[in-house]
């Protein structure tokens, strides 16, 4: 038997007999109707000339010339749509590697339902348009868009800016839109939202200086602004092969390409350096390929040491010059809570020092560590004086002191102690934690001392008033008595 399809059919070819059979076989077993949209958009997609069939089956239901100029403009930049040979032809989701249906749909509807360059340019975008927008001044938002995109700008700026500012940034060059961006402030965020920036909120007097710099360079000087301003493809091509150092900055071949970017838009090696080095020096960093700077500034006097500020590692070589490095080795011993002693050095703790704590390069070792404690202490004072929790339980013999006496089992009592009396009872927060010692303020009518108690209570460790001096007698008298009360 020989197969009958409906051209058959409709050419009165076959039998008859057969014809039937085929009819009452349609009848019995009805194609779905999935399936028959499905076999349409490939019959209707194949007389189009349009590879990518799931539009018509699927997609918004617009005039099927929309997919077919969508996919001209998609092929020449993705290849035809192929899924046998993994290919999506750029019909991928808005976003990702192309444009979706229902995008295409939108941009057909913005340019007037209509085959038009306004249309075209919107898919190669990948950017859709308004109907009031014209083509130029579209392009031009395109352009700017693009760019504010690909650049990640210190603001979301496709948020923050206006159209018609993301507009005037398409109408400038590449490298004038770096300028009209530098120094551009995070706007107000009101009601969930930025308020848009116009177009006067731009940097113009940064974009008039650039194309005045531009105006009186030479032709390579300009060459390589531009190149230093524009991306990867755009320096590729000004200067006809990839942006180097070299190319960028032929006196310093060794930088970053960062850093060469800056010194080809007119910044000198000591701004480089942040003012941190003479004109010498900064000349000598970039030569030697500008290296983190703090260790180049001690590895080139020959000190083995490190720090992460350049003004420390600058106050280092000083004191090398003077010939004072062997203060930096001293060791030093400092008395901890709990009647221990501890030794250090200063080299030990070069990463608690902080810039300020250097007022002038000619400034002692024993100075700046004094400043960086006295620092330290008014901080760690800061803290402790808002902390009120309590470091351990109250011993049951607490309830026997006498009214002068206070028990401190806090921070914030024990660093008040510390201040008013000027020692350093205030560090002794952990060993009252731990359980290593008891602190009790007594406070007479005209005096006021500290005592340090083992941790059973019965034994005086330390007895002090004011800055570490002698406790008075009747201070005295009172501990004695209230230890042996507990004695007994």
């Amino acid at each position: 038997m020989i197969p009958v399809n409906d051209r058959a059919i409709s050419e009165g070819l076959g039998d008859y007999a057969e014809i039937l059979a085929i009819r009452a076989h349609r009848r019995a077993n009805p194609i779905s109707p999935a399936l028959a949209a499905k076999r349409w958009a490939r019959a209707k997609a194949l007389r189009l000339g349009l590879a990518y069939w799931p539009a018509l089956a699927y997609g918004p239901r617009i005039d099927p010339s929309a997919y077919v100029a969508a996919e001209q403009v998609l092929s020449a930049r993705h290849g035809t749509w192929n899924p046998a040979a993994g290919c999506h032809g750029g019909w991928d989701a808005q976003g990702h590697h192309g444009l979706s249906a229902e995008r295409v749909s939108e941009m057909w509807f913005a340019a007037g339902c209509a085959d038009t360059p306004k249309f075209r340019a919107q898919v190669r975008s990948g950017i859709l348009a308004r109907k009031g927008d014209s083509l130029p001044w579209f392009l031009a938002y395109a352009r700017g868009s693009s760019w504010c995109t690909a650049h990640a700008c210190h603001i979301d700026a496709l948020g923050a800016l206006s159209r018609k500012a993301v507009a005037a940034l398409g109408r400038l060059s590449p490298e004038l839109r770096h300028a009209a961006m530098s120094g551009v402030q995070l706007p107000d965020y009101v009601a969930g939202r930025y308020v848009a920036l116009r177009i006067r909120d731009l940097n113009w007097l940064s974009v008039s200086q650039l194309q005045a710099k531009l105006a009186t360079a030479s032709a390579d000087g300009a060459l390589r602004i531009r190149a230093a301003l524009a991306g990867p493809r755009r320096a590729a091509q000004l200067l006809g092969q990839h942006a180097t150092s070299a190319l960028l900055s032929p006196a310093y071949p060794d930088v970053p390409l960062s850093l060469a970017g800056r010194l080809a838009l007119g910044e000198t090696p000591v701004q480089l350096a942040a003012g941190a080095l003479t004109r010498a020096e900064a000349h000598a960093w970039l030569k030697d390929g500008a290296p983190e700077l703090s260790p180049w500034i001690l590895r080139r006097s020959g000190i083995d040491l490190r720090t992460r500020s350049v003004r420390i590692a600058q106050w280092l070589v000083a004191v090398h010059l003077r010939q004072q490095s062997a203060a930096l080795y001293t060791e030093r011993t400092t008395q901890i809570p709990g009647g221990g002693l501890r030794n250090w050095r200063a080299v030990d703790v070069l990463d608690e020092l902080q810039d300020a704590d250097i007022i002038a390069m000619s400034d002692g070792v024993g100075r700046v560590l004094e400043r960086s404690a006295q620092r330290l202490g008014a901080a760690w004072l800061t803290d402790a004086m808002s902390d009120h929790r309590q470091l351990a339980d109250r011993p049951c013999w607490a309830g026997r002191l006498p009214k002068c006496a206070v028990l401190l089992l806090t921070p914030a009592q024990l660093a008040d102690e510390g201040e008013a009396l000027n020692h350093c009872v205030g560090g002794y927060a952990e060993s009252v934690r731990r359980g290593q010692c008891h602190i009790v303020s007594i406070r007479g009518k005209k005096s006021r001392s500290t005592v340090e108690l083992s941790s059973d209570g019965r034994q005086v460790r330390q007895h002090h008033a004011a800055r570490n001096g002698s406790a008075p007698r009747r201070h005295w008298q009172m501990v004695d008595a209230f230890i042996q009360r507990i004695a007994r």
